[in-house]
């Protein structure tokens, strides 16, 4: 039984003739399944559901120091199995390694923020052999939706930013390796959840996949990133540079502020504007 954990029961009995004729084999099967259900009702099987997200324990380390308010670092734990992109994130409460944002954390028009009601959140981020994962629930008391086709920054939305050859130290202008992907939600229009690429200037990001719902007081979204867009092959123990910042828009056609993982002045497209993570877990 898929991930159950039984103690061993030996079942023993005698075939015996009852009214000169043997017991079916399918009498007897019957009456031990009855045996092991019984036990199983009483507490003889326990049910140990599969970990959705698994860290190990030597990074937990990491995400802790970076919560305390030291240099940044983060983990990010590999999924067990691909979350279910529809926008509710249930299955991210479970995440080892959540990343709080509020709006002290506001790195573009610092003075764009009115409060933690305007712009903050709830950002997880997990990995596969497959697929980088980004999810997030966002406090936006005014939801505006993007202009999708045009300047895609003008609205709500959330940006994403990889470094796939991340030293720490490291300056310059983003290059060959580094990315910034636009995760466009669809509240408060009908249009579907999608993604637009960024950096570099000519990216596809057709390949990522974006499910997003409005909430009560702003939305969820989560995505799928192919690694194959990224060009490199994952592997447990890897380091990227990362960012994943909130967009807030309150008016048409303007940025109001925007949050970042990284501490000090905003700079779009700077690999030292990265925060290292790193990609942990063993799959049980």
């Amino acid at each position: 039984m898929t991930g159950r954990s039984c103690e061993v029961v030996s079942l023993q009995w005698d075939c015996q003739e009852e009214d000169g004729e043997m017991r079916s084999g399918m009498s007897k099967w019957l009456w031990a399944v009855s045996v092991l259900l019984v036990l199983w009702a009483v507490g003889g099987c326990r049910l140990i559901p599969e970990a959705m997200f698994v860290l190990d324990k030597e990074d937990m380390a990491l995400q802790s120091s970076a919560a305390s308010g030291a240099a940044p670092s983060f983990v990010c734990p590999l999924a067990t199995k691909p979350p279910v992109l529809d926008g509710v994130l249930d299955e991210w409460d479970a995440h080892p390694a959540p990343i709080q944002v509020t709006a002290k954390d506001v790195a573009f028009q610092l003075d764009g923020a009115e409060g933690d009601e305007d712009i903050s959140g709830t950002i997880w981020l997990a990995w596969d052999q497959d697929h980088l994962y980004v999810a997030a629930r966002v406090v936006d008391d005014i939801l505006r939706g993007t202009e999708k086709d045009t300047s895609w920054w003008f609205g709500d939305h959330i940006e994403v930013y990889v470094d796939v050859q991340y030293k720490p130290g490291v300056y310059g202008e983003f290059g060959q390796g580094q990315y910034q992907i636009g995760l466009l939600p669809s509240p408060p229009y009908a249009e579907p959840a999608e993604a637009a690429g960024g950096l570099p200037q000519d990216l596809d990001a057709s390949s990522v996949m974006v499910a997003s719902v409005q909430t009560e007081n702003g939305y969820a979204c989560e995505a799928s990133i192919p690694w194959e867009l990224l060009g490199v092959k994952p592997e447990r123990g890897m380091v990227l540079g990362v960012d994943v910042s909130l967009s807030d828009t309150d008016q048409y056609a303007n940025q109001d502020s925007m949050t970042s993982l990284v501490p000090g002045p905003w700079a779009c497209g700077r690999r030292e504007h990265l925060v290292s993570l790193k990609l942990s877990g063993t799959r049980r």
